[in-house]
């Protein structure tokens, strides 16, 4: 699961390109569309050009452009530049107006949706108190900076908004879930699930640094808790991921260790 990405109706795909190939739009015209600003919705859909062709565009005010080479030089940066900003999570707005010198391999900075400036991803999701890989996974999925930094890692995104779970109104689609912090049964659209997961994980603590709670005991990461108990920490992720509630995972898990070690000792 770690590997899918979704598109804008919440289907999954196993890569990028499978997506690309399923909407029949060329993996290098979805990236040129993706550095452009486009909506998910957009790139996909929206009848591929020729490649020699340029791009239509838009800056961060709203004004249209023939191509993203023309936006660059109204704002004087290299287009180049400007792409590998917007695959690196700049948003537009920085990506076209932060001077080339600003972003020398040892004065990078990341900043995060609340304009917090970090040395490097990493310490962004440190603060945040996500997994980095979890936020890369998320952003991948096509989440945005807020839902990925905000959700705690213990909420598997990807098996919330699978498919087969998806109830089709109209052009939206509602999901069924149970909410992790506060047990409440919804039947909501992905963006209402979202925010409600955001506002629940930040009540519970407010700096969102994640705790694992396990027969009443707080454990500060899945690999401390692991150790304490004595169980395998790939085995606890699989039934996570396969959705399981982690008290459940963690006894299953104990009840096979038991089980190994009964067998050992016939």
């Amino acid at each position: 699961m770690d590997n899918k990405v979704v598109d804008h109706r919440g289907y999954l795909f196993n890569s990028i390109n499978e997506m690309c190939k399923h909407w029949n739009i060329p993996r290098s015209t979805y990236n040129y569309r993706i550095a452009s600003g486009w909506s998910i919705e957009d790139v996909l859909t929206k009848p591929a050009m020729s490649e020699f062709r340029p791009i239509p565009c838009k800056d961060h005010l709203g004004n249209n452009y023939k191509s993203i080479s023309e936006m660059c030089n109204v704002y004087g940066v290299n287009p180049r530049t400007y792409v590998c900003r917007i695959k690196n999570g700049w948003d537009i707005e920085r990506a076209l107006k932060e001077k080339v010198h600003d972003t020398s391999p040892s004065d990078k900075i990341v900043k995060s949706f609340e304009g917090l400036e970090f040395k490097s991803k990493m310490a962004m999701c440190k603060h945040y108190g996500i997994c980095k890989t979890t936020y890369y996974r998320r952003i991948k999925a096509g989440f945005d900076q807020r839902a990925s930094l905000l959700i705690p890692s213990g909420v598997t995104l990807s098996t919330i908004f699978k498919p087969s779970m998806a109830i089709v109104t109209g052009e939206t689609e509602y999901y069924a879930t149970t909410c992790p912090f506060c047990n409440k049964k919804m039947i909501e659209s992905k963006l209402s699930i979202v925010e409600h997961f955001i506002k629940h994980g930040r009540e519970k603590d407010p700096i969102n640094i994640i705790k694992y709670t396990v027969f009443n005991k707080n454990y500060e990461s899945l690999t401390k808790l692991c150790l304490d108990l004595s169980i395998t920490r790939s085995a606890l992720q699989r039934k996570l991921k396969r959705g399981d509630k982690l008290e459940d995972a963690v006894l299953d898990c104990m009840k096979n260790k038991r089980k190994r070690n009964h067998t050992k000792n016939i």
